[in-house]
């Protein structure tokens, strides 16, 4: 099954709310100024009054909530075209990342080495083709279960689509980068649920918890071997690292743990994972306070698009509009990187965002078509008190490949 914007926007704002709490406990955050509330506020406004938008314009039409697939050699052919193209992404990423960018996975190659290495590479036609085609990676396991109902169906292909599925995740752990496992992670678990393989109540199951333990781990292992690069050790980085600037751990805790080594291990990844998790809200108020005017347009949340016109059009792209926000490197929830290019009007486009996401919900619900799609802003939504998926974490390319898979399925077979 597939849950409602309302649903899912419930949902996150609780588990939201509830690592601030428990983090509260452990970490003093900075205040949150009047401008932070009015905005949050004026833009659920917005997206609650888009939502109801969509639902009135469509009133009239007969809504199916059962969920209908095509025949399953259709499904096939679908998921075969997907699995091509993921194949045909991936090895163009190698060719772009290990022959024109000279990158190699090597236990000498530290993070940041690693990350200069990707970012000097001027932008290429390998790099540009291969990144909306590798997102398609993500939805392999979602349409495999469209086509085989049980994982030993058929093995081969089920185990291709998990390891392509991985490719993404994996292969940016290599450069320190921990956004991919968690859009991989959130991925799987709506295709879980959407082919009834597990429920929301299961998420609590212990099997459930060992995964998100695991997952947090290895977030924290990542961020420590990235700040040991620049010479700082796990336990300061808490303090002086860009998360920790609004949500300072509580020196009485840090002593109290310090005892114990393996408490202490525990201690700093959960207050690492808590502050990278929940410091956007007070980086936005920051945002908010510092006065920004320098509004980009849309070149900032949408850079993609505009890099990907600059490179086929010749029309000049500036890499130094990335930099213009007052900190970089932080995260500024949905919202930021939307006033930086709009202002207070970032909330008519929050507007359109429920509309849209609302329309595609009802279209979901009947045709697995566009389930992709909606996962993706599925992803927006929920990650939204954290993360613009926009932005970041190359969420252009996951909507891109999203649209492309909805064009492919409406022109190349019959429609449903």
């Amino acid at each position: 099954m597939i849950y409602s914007p309302l649903k899912i926007m419930t949902f996150s704002l609780s588990l939201y709310v509830l690592l601030v709490v428990i983090g509260t406990g452990f970490i003093d955050y900075s205040g949150l100024n009047v401008e932070f509330y009015f905005l949050v506020l004026l833009s659920i406004l917005f997206f609650f009054l888009g939502i109801v938008a969509s639902n009135s314009m469509n009133k009239k039409r007969k809504v199916i909530k059962k969920h209908l697939f095509c025949n399953k050699e259709r499904e096939k052919h679908r998921f075969n075209v997907a699995l091509i193209l993921s194949f045909v992404g991936i090895l163009l990423s190698i060719i772009d990342k290990f022959y024109f960018r000279g990158y190699s996975i090597s236990l000498s190659t530290g993070f940041s080495e690693s990350r200069e290495l990707l970012a000097s590479a001027s932008t290429n036609i390998y790099s540009l083709v291969s990144a909306p085609l590798c997102a398609f990676s993500y939805f392999l396991l979602f349409q495999y279960f469209n086509v085989y109902k049980k994982m030993n169906e058929s093995k081969f292909l089920a185990f291709l689509s998990i390891i392509f599925g991985l490719y993404l995740p994996l292969v940016n752990l290599t450069v320190g980068s921990r956004i991919y496992l968690f859009i991989y992670f959130a991925i799987l678990m709506m295709t879980l649920m959407y082919h009834n393989k597990v429920k929301l109540k299961s998420l609590i199951k212990p099997v459930f918890l060992l995964v998100f333990s695991i997952v947090i781990l290895i977030s924290g292992v990542i961020f420590s071997i990235r700040i040991e690069e620049v010479g700082f050790a796990i336990e300061d980085s808490i303090f002086i690292s860009g998360y920790s600037r609004f949500a300072v751990p509580e020196f009485d805790f840090f002593e109290y743990f310090k005892n114990n080594d393996f408490l202490f291990s525990l201690y700093v990844f959960l207050i690492n994972f808590i502050q990278y998790i929940t410091h956007g809200i007070y980086e936005l108020a920051y945002l908010l306070d510092y006065g920004f005017q320098d509004f980009q347009y849309g070149n900032y949340t949408f850079f993609v698009f505009y890099k990907v016109i600059s490179y086929f059009s010749g029309l000049p792209f500036d890499p130094g509009t990335l930099l213009v926000a007052p900190r970089n490197g932080i995260y500024t929830t949905f919202l930021g990187p939307l006033f930086i290019d709009f202002g207070y009007f970032l909330v008519i486009f929050c507007s359109m965002f429920g509309f849209f996401m609302q329309t595609i919900f009802s279209k979901a619900q009947a045709n697995s078509v566009y389930c992709p799609l909606y996962f993706y802003l599925s992803l927006l939504l929920f990650f939204s008190p954290i993360i613009n998926l926009i932005f970041s974490g190359q969420g252009s390319y996951i909507f891109i490949a999203t649209l492309i898979y909805i064009f492919i399925s409406k022109t190349k077979f019959s429609r449903q």
